[in-house]
């Protein structure tokens, strides 16, 4: 009979999955993460959808965060709810039209194919940087992404 003693280094490391696998599992993941959410919007049969952003950099690292919200059913007692799905993260820019694009890029690729009727009519984020809402939004109208009747707020609460 094998004791805890008797496990090697070596049994341990074969034991554990490689980094090619972690990074295929969590690449799947995200694909399927992606799809019943897409899924999710078209059985919820929404129209209009709202973005929150946030632009910032952290410990050295820039992100910019792209989360949709959308009135949906809740699946357990189908009664009626906001649901809020992130769409990505990713590095954005440091300027209203880059992270403009981004988001554009982003919200094309989620949105993209579930249904022609689906618009992008409000967003929310920061007040503070290039990443900023009142920035972002004119370009969001001009690049596309969003209506030109489309709404924006600030945040209005921080947590800390």
């Amino acid at each position: 009979m094998m004791g805890i003693m008797d496990i090697t280094n070596e049994m341990v490391a074969y034991a554990l999955p490689s980094r090619a696998t972690l990074a295929r599992s969590e690449h799947r993941l995200a694909a399927h993460c992606v799809i019943v959410s897409r899924q999710e919007i078209k059985n919820d049969g929404a129209k209009k959808i709202g973005i929150m952003l946030d632009h910032g950099h952290r410990s050295g690292q820039d992100h910019l965060v792209k989360i949709a919200s959308w009135s949906g059913y809740d699946s357990r007692t189908r009664s009626k709810t906001i649901k809020r799905r992130i769409i990505d993260i990713d590095s954005g820019s440091h300027t209203a039209k880059g992270c403009a694009d981004a988001i554009k890029k982003s919200v094309n690729v989620y949105l993209g194919g579930i249904s022609d009727d689906i618009e992008v009519y409000s967003a929310m984020g920061d007040a503070g940087g290039g990443g900023a809402i009142q920035h972002i939004h004119p370009k969001l109208i001009a690049n596309g992404t969003m209506a030109c009747d489309s709404k924006r707020a600030n945040w209005t609460t921080y947590y800390k």
